[in-house]
Parts: structure tokens; C-alpha cells; sequence
């Protein structure tokens, strides 16, 4: 229950912020301006990475589990050749005698060619998922902290854009009272609020009304306090900022590496694993595997509805 209330005065906070900030003038046209245009595609690049890294790693899934569906099958398709290879040998001693050919002999050496296989696809299968898929994984963990991160920059920046709005306001409060005019109401926020938006400012000028007239000193102290929470919120999104400003790089950097180092992993751990199997193969039938390939041919074009 406590974790679940403390959610929903967090989710109510942030709608709080926003709605001053829209309120004040912080809009998200006033966030993109107060943002560089190489964050703005550095968020894009992430928001992309995070979606092909999320494709890649659904497919490593599928590339190490077909590589082990494959060892069962070829060793259960062994099991059963070797068992065949018995029966038909017992079956053509019966029926042909002397006469009986070696067909029982070459499923069993069949089977057996079939059988070994299963260790090294399994094994193949274990070094996939440890060197193709694991670094993947990591790639898309990292990729996602980073956006955690931009995540609190633009709350950051919105928070920003929040107290100059409030120190401004306090800013000009004071200087007219000093100054022994009368303070000004703001112009009213036009916007898509609709009729929400126009009852939120009646009912913020009936409390304005309705409260006692605050001296200069309390207005010395509120303006105090609000420049106090400006520079700490200045200072906070400028840490992050330049936090992003290095860490951003160091991520892309050490991306590289992993998937890299990823990919070429595969690569050989796939060749070894045709390997094992040529040679299985090629204790059957030898030579099998020095054959030259077969000539490309294009598929057919396909037939015109005409």
C-alpha cells in the first residue's frame, strides 16, 4: 500500500509541475528551444537503438534456440537411423541370407554421423547464447539507463523552466512594491486548457482576493526563496547535463565494442559448428564436402496478374 500511495504522489507531483509550468508559459516549444539540436537527435538515435537492439535481441533468442532444436533433432533422427539400420540387418539376414547387402551398416553409420552431432550443437548453443545473445542484452539494459537518463533531464529542465517562471513573477511582485505602484495580475493563459484552464485562474484569483495583503519583507523572503530554488534547479539540470554531455559518448563507444565483439562471435561459432558438421558428414561419405557449390541461379520472376 505504501509503495502504491507513494506512486500515485509522485504521478500527481508531475502533473502538478506540468500543469504550472503550461500555466507559466514553460510549454514544449519552450523545452526544444532551451535544448541543443544535437540532443535532440542524440534522444532520437537512443529512442531508435533501443528499438533495433530490442529486434536483434528476439532474434538472438531464435538463432540459439534453433541451433539446440537442431542438435535434438539430428541426434533423435541418429537414435532412430541406428535403430533402423539394426532391424534391417537382422530383417535381410532372415530373408536374403549370404545375399544380405551392408544397407543395415550404412543407416547405423548414418546414425551415428547424425548422433555425434548433438554434442556440438548443444555446446554451440550454450557459446551463442553466452557471446551473441548476453551482449546483446547488455547493449539494450545500457541503452535503456541512457534514456532513464533523458527521462530526468527533461524533468529536470521542465522543473527548470517552472521556477524562473515562479522567481520572475515574485522578481517583478517586489520590484513594483518597492517601487510603490500596484502589482499587476498576469495575462491570462491562453491555450487548449479550454473551460479546466479558465476555472483553475478563477479560482487562483478568488484566493488572491480573499488572502491578506502580504508586506514587502514577505515578499523580500518569497523572492529569496524562489531565486534559492531556481539556482539549485539550475545547478541540478546542469549536472545532468553535463553528465549526458560525456556519458552519452562513452556509451556509443563501449556499444560498439560489445556488438562487435557480439557479431563476430556469432560468426565463428556458427563456422565452427558447420565445420563439426561437414566433417561428421564427411566421415559418411568422404569427399562430400569438397564438392564444388552449386551455380547461383535468381529465383524465377514471378508471373504478371495480366
Amino acid at each position: 500500500a505504501g509503495t502504491a500511495l507513494g506512486a500515485v504522489d509522485s504521478w500527481w507531483q508531475q502533473i502538478a509541475t506540468a500543469t504550472e509550468s503550461f500555466v507559466a508559459g514553460a510549454g514544449v516549444d519552450t523545452m526544444l528551444m532551451e535544448e541543443d539540436p544535437r540532443y535532440l537527435e542524440a534522444t532520437e538515435y537512443l529512442l531508435l537503438l533501443e528499438e533495433r537492439l530490442k529486434k536483434a535481441v528476439r532474434s538472438s533468442d531464435d538463432v540459439v534456440s534453433a541451433v539446440n532444436t537442431m542438435g535434438l533433432i539430428v541426434g533423435n533422427f541418429g537414435e532412430n537411423a541406428h535403430i533402423l539400420g539394426d532391424c534391417e540387418e537382422r530383417g535381410a539376414k532372415v530373408l536374403l541370407g549370404a545375399e544380405a547387402g551392408g544397407l543395415g551398416q550404412a543407416f547405423r553409420q548414418v546414425g551415428a554421423a547424425a548422433s555425434s552431432l548433438r554434442g556440438p550443437a548443444e555446446e554451440h548453443a550454450r557459446q551463442l547464447a553466452a557471446a551473441f545473445r548476453a551482449p546483446l542484452k547488455r547493449g539494450l539494459c545500457l541503452v535503456q539507463a541512457a534514456k532513464e537518463t533523458i527521462d530526468l533531464r527533461a524533468d529536470a529542465l521542465l522543473k527548470l523552466q517552472t521556477t524562473r517562471a515562479r522567481c520572475e513573477q515574485k522578481r517583478v511582485r517586489l520590484e513594483t512594491a518597492l517601487s510603490g505602484g500596484t502589482p499587476s495580475a498576469p495575462p491570462p493563459a491562453t491555450g487548449a486548457g479550454g473551460g479546466w484552464l479558465e476555472r483553475l485562474q478563477s479560482v487562483t484569483k478568488l484566493a488572491g482576493v480573499s488572502s491578506a495583503p502580504a508586506s514587502v519583507e514577505d515578499m523580500q523572503r518569497e523572492s529569496d526563496a524562489a531565486a534559492r530554488v531556481q539556482r539549485e534547479a539550475q545547478e541540478r539540470y546542469d549536472v545532468i547535463k553535463e553528465r549526458m554531455a560525456t556519458e552519452l559518448p562513452r556509451l556509443h563507444a563501449e556499444l560498439e565494442v560489445d556488438l562487435n565483439a557480439a557479431f563476430a562471435s556469432a560468426a565463428a561459432c556458427l563456422k565452427g559448428l558447420a565445420e563439426a558438421q561437414a566433417a561428421a558428414w564427411e566421415a559418411v561419405m568422404p569427399g562430400c564436402s569438397q564438392g564444388a557449390p552449386l551455380p547461383h541461379t535468381p529465383p524465377p520472376l514471378p508471373m504478371s496478374a495480366a
